[in-house]
C-alpha cells in the first residue's frame, strides 16, 4: 500500500499554498492525485472516510471553478486531516476486510441454501394440517420473516458486488441467524424434525 507516498505530494502542496508559493489549481490537482492513488482500496476498507474526504475535495473543485481561490486554500487543512483519517482507517480495516471476504464466501454458500430449505418447508405446510410443534401464528410469522430475509440477503449481495464485504457480511450474518430461528420454529432442526 502506498498511502504514505500518496499523502506526501499533497502535504507538500499544502505547505506551498500556506506559504503563498502555490496556486489553488495546483493544490486541487495534488489533492485529486492523492485521492486517485487510494480510491479503489479505500472504497472497500474505508468507504465512509473516503466519502467525507471526497466531499471536501469536490467542494474545493467547485470553489476553484468559481475562482474562489481563498476558499480552496482554506479547505486545505480540513482535507489533509480527512486524508490522514482515511489512511488510518484503511490500515486499521485491512484485517477486517480480509476476514469479511472469507466469511462472505461461507455465507454465500450457506444462506441461499437455508432460504431455499425454508421456502420448501413453508410451501409444504398446510394451515389446517400443521405438525404439533408448529402453530398457525408461527407459520405466518415464518412467511413474513422469509420475505424479510430475502430482501436483506439481496441487499447483502449488492454490497458485496460494490466491494463492501464488511457490511455485506454483517447483513449476511443477520439473515443466517434469522434462518436458524425460523428453522427452529418450523421444526426443521434435527431435534424437532420428527414432529413434522
Amino acid at each position: 500500500m502506498k498511502l504514505t507516498q500518496a499523502l506526501l505530494p499533497f502535504a507538500a502542496a499544502a505547505i506551498m499554498a500556506a506559504c503563498g508559493g502555490g496556486t489553488a489549481k495546483s493544490v486541487v490537482a495534488q489533492a485529486d492525485g492523492a485521492m486517485a492513488n487510494v480510491k479503489d482500496e479505500a472504497a472497500t476498507s474505508a468507504p465512509h472516510e473516503l466519502k467525507t474526504a471526497q466531499e471536501t475535495l469536490d467542494g474545493m473543485k467547485n470553489n476553484l471553478a468559481a475562482k474562489k481561490y481563498d476558499a480552496v486554500t482554506a479547505d486545505v487543512p480540513k482535507f489533509n486531516q480527512q486524508f490522514v483519517a482515511l489512511k488510518t482507517a484503511m490500515e486499521q480495516n485491512q484485517d477486517k476486510v480480509q476476514l469479511a471476504v472469507a466469511q462472505w464466501q461461507t455465507l454465500n454458500a450457506q444462506v441461499p441454501k437455508a432460504v431455499d430449505e425454508i421456502q420448501k418447508r413453508v410451501d409444504s405446510l398446510k394451515p389446517n394440517k400443521l405438525p404439533k410443534d408448529v402453530t398457525k401464528e408461527e407459520l405466518e410469522t415464518a412467511k413474513a420473516d422469509l420475505e424479510t430475509m430475502k430482501s436483506t440477503w439481496a441487499e447483502a449481495q449488492q454490497l458485496a458486488q460494490q466491494s463492501n464485504p464488511i457490511e455485506a457480511t454483517e447483513k449476511g450474518r443477520t439473515v443466517q441467524a434469522k434462518a436458524e430461528e425460523i428453522k427452529n420454529a418450523l421444526g426443521m432442526n434435527p431435534q424437532v424434525a420428527q414432529a413434522g
